[in-house]
């Protein structure tokens, strides 16, 4: 179905997406972000991201308030365990053979 996004998409712009999917999570009262969002593909470059009605704004406050990524005893993704950043590494082997060579 398309609709205008609730917001743009965040490679071109572009206000016109595709929506592929309803996502609706379970979340506990008093939760600081929507416990729902649509699956978007954007019309003009084809990006599919979550379009959310939920504001920049809003995102950086639950980061900063609530982040379990920002506690090191349960968080990954930051690279600070052995094992953390050997996957960090692995992803970054697999994506990098489909990024053009930029010292050709």
């Amino acid at each position: 179905m398309r609709k205008s996004a609730n917001r743009g998409c965040p490679i071109c712009a572009e206000p016109q997406v595709d929506m592929l999917h309803h996502q609706r999570a379970v979340v506990p009262e008093g939760y600081m972000l929507r416990g729902a969002y649509d699956v978007a593909c954007c019309m003009r470059c084809g990006f599919v991201y979550a379009d959310t009605a939920d504001t920049q704004e809003q995102y950086d406050r639950y980061y900063s308030e609530r982040s379990k990524y920002a506690d090191a005893k349960t968080a990954t993704g930051g690279g600070t365990s052995a094992w953390d950043a050997a996957r960090l590494a692995d992803t970054a082997r697999l994506l990098s053979q489909y990024l053009p060579d930029q010292h050709a």
